[in-house]
């Protein structure tokens, strides 16, 4: 089943587009090595249904003590070095992704215009 809030528009590729965008360094920030790992999840036919075929970014959940309006969700890159667990908010990637590909249809309209 696809998720409440969309993150499955986050595949690699737009998550690695977003951190070039802001300009993120791909570098351990404890160890400043440049072995980081970004944890992936296969869409598969045993997959709920709503969900396309592919490969995903895995989103995380922390849940909150407060209930389910202050749970937080975020995708994690991890030093294959060190072992440090960096955590990038969803939510962020996910308005920014949303932005990015509604330029890109934006951008696909002007040409055939």
């Amino acid at each position: 089943m696809a998720s409440v809030q969309g993150f499955e528009i986050i595949s690699f590729d737009t998550f690695i587009a977003f951190l070039d965008a802001k300009g993120a360094s791909l570098k351990c920030n404890l160890c400043e090595k440049e072995q980081l790992t970004i944890p992936q999840v296969s869409a598969s036919c045993s997959m709920p249904v709503g969900m396309a075929l592919g490969t995903y970014v895995n989103v995380f959940k922390e849940n909150s003590i407060y209930g389910e309006v202050a749970n937080r969700y975020y995708i994690s890159l991890i030093c294959k070095n060190c072992g440090h667990i960096m955590k990038i908010d969803a939510h962020t990637v996910l308005l920014w992704a949303k932005d990015y590909y509604i330029s890109i249809q934006e951008g696909e309209k002007n040409v055939n215009s």
